[in-house]
């Protein structure tokens, strides 16, 4: 092999290390669009790394096994504070959560691309349901009766949700068996698929302080 033939190979040889690396390096950075619904029933989309995203699949697994006992251990405890005796608990409304569709993209930039458009999307179909249902619900006290009553559900069902999510966290991290004191109605106001919301991304709610039980049922008289 003359000394031409050999720098040619070498060049290629070099760009084939080269060109592996790359893909490497790209997919190392791989991100999920994932769309989720929480234990709302609303779907939550979100952006999240293949780490995250495989971590997210096998905590819903296990949600779904625990489920019906952290939401009976969650009625339990909802019945016995004594502000919600004449509220029942709203458990029926609850679902867990399940990831209704994923995509993956080998970058980060290209999946939050992918998200803000699916975002934009969704901001212009909530605009025309917002519009459709001012129409549809007229003018008045009784558009002003409906605003109260769905706020003061979304409120209870929120509550709920938030409770049930503080159960399951419990029960999965104790295989089964809730460690320690049971948590408070107050300790659990965030909904996660999710947040969904997905609370989805468990570490965005690390340090959040969680909205208080009586907070929310002032904001509800205000508006009563």
């Amino acid at each position: 092999m003359n000394k031409m033939a050999a720098w040619f190979v070498g060049v290629v040889v070099a760009g084939m290390f080269v060109g592996a690396g790359h893909v490497r390096a790209e997919e190392a950075g791989s991100c999920y669009i994932v769309k989720a619904t929480g234990y709302d029933r609303k779907i939550v989309t979100e952006m999240l790394p293949e780490a995250e995203f495989k971590a997210l699949e096998k905590t819903i697994k296990l949600e779904q096994k625990y489920f019906s006992k952290a939401v009976a251990l969650a009625g339990k405890e909802w019945s016995a504070d004594e502000m919600n005796k004449k509220t029942p608990f709203p458990g029926g409304m609850l679902k867990p959560r399940t990831i209704v569709s994923s995509q993956k993209f080998s970058s980060s930039a290209k999946a939050g691309e992918q998200l803000t458009k699916l975002e934009n999307m969704e901001a212009k179909r909530a605009e025309r349901l917002a519009e459709q249902e001012k129409n549809t619900r007229g003018r008045g006290r009784g558009r002003s009766a409906v605003s109260k009553k769905d706020l003061k559900k979304e409120g209870n069902l929120a509550l709920a949700a938030g409770l049930v999510k503080t159960k399951l966290d419990a029960l999965v991290a104790g295989g089964g068996s809730e460690p320690g004191a049971a948590g408070k109605v107050e300790e659990g106001a965030k909904v996660g698929a999710g947040g969904a919301g997905l609370g989805v991304d468990a570490k965005k709610d690390k340090g959040e302080k969680a909205p208080q039980k009586g907070e929310v049922k002032e904001a509800l008289k205000a508006v009563l």
